[in-house]
């Protein structure tokens, strides 16, 4: 007995030091890791009712994400049924040398930049050097919504950027489902009303999808340009005024 309880024990603390605690309680995410051919971006599915007292929650994972350097990612949801609430960070990026920038603004007045409903939650990463062995499986952190309206509604994941050592890399991409019970909501286009940087696709679960964003040094090089030829053309209106009053 005493020998069945030791092997026991050591079983719990090697599973432990392979599987994250929060992956063991997410069956999906492990499935879609060992799928995963490179870096993996996973958000869990959310369930919940309107009224209820609690917001509901996705958690934002990684896996296979060793040498991670920084990444940009975008979560869209349909904004009849849900009211972004917030993001928390976990306590491994919390305690890694990690700069994390995220949505901060919350109500339902909230617009966009196209004055539409806000329905986008922007979250970025920096690590100063880069994702060690430690955190190649982690989880980055919690976004919250406040259940508004019934239904089934998709919460798109975006990867906009994933870096490796510095250099972008190819990236699977899980988005997520979220089922609330309540009165129905109405349904919100994806594809119609979305941010003009993004790309979404639904042709599969696992999605690589980049912005189609120019880089900034290349859109600050296009306006220095644009500048150089307003100056140049001025230049010889000013010239040719002066010639001809000669």
């Amino acid at each position: 007995m005493k020998k069945a309880a030791i092997v026991l024990v050591a079983l719990v603390i090697c599973l432990s030091s392979v599987l994250p605690c929060f992956a063991i309680d997410d069956p999906g995410f492990v499935d879609a890791a060992e799928k995963a051919k490179g870096p993996l971006v996973y958000l869990t599915d959310i369930t919940g009712r309107v009224g209820g007292k609690k917001n509901v929650s996705a958690k934002l994972m990684f896996a296979n994400a060793e040498g991670f350097t920084g990444g940009d990612f975008v979560i869209q949801y349909n904004p009849y049924m849900l009211e972004y609430a917030g993001f928390t960070p976990s306590a491994d990026i919390g305690n890694a040398n990690v700069y994390i920038n995220y949505t901060e603004k919350t109500g339902p007045d909230v617009l966009d930049i196209y004055g539409n409903i806000a329905h986008e939650v922007y979250i970025s990463l920096i690590h100063m050097e880069h994702f060690d062995k430690d955190l190649a499986t982690c989880e980055i952190g919690t976004v919250s919504f406040k259940p508004i309206g019934g239904g089934e509604c998709p919460l798109e994941l975006t990867a906009m950027s994933f870096d490796v050592e510095g250099k972008d890399v190819k990236v699977d991409v899980r988005g997520a489902t979220a089922v609330i019970k309540g009165e129905e909501a109405s349904t919100w286009d994806y594809t119609a009303i979305t941010s003009a940087l993004i790309e979404i696709g639904d042709d599969s679960p696992f999605v690589v999808e980049r912005a189609k964003n120019m880089p900034l040094w290349a859109i600050i090089a296009l306006v220095i340009g644009a500048v150089a030829v307003f100056a140049v053309i001025v230049l010889f209106v000013i010239r040719g005024k002066n010639y001809v009053a000669d």
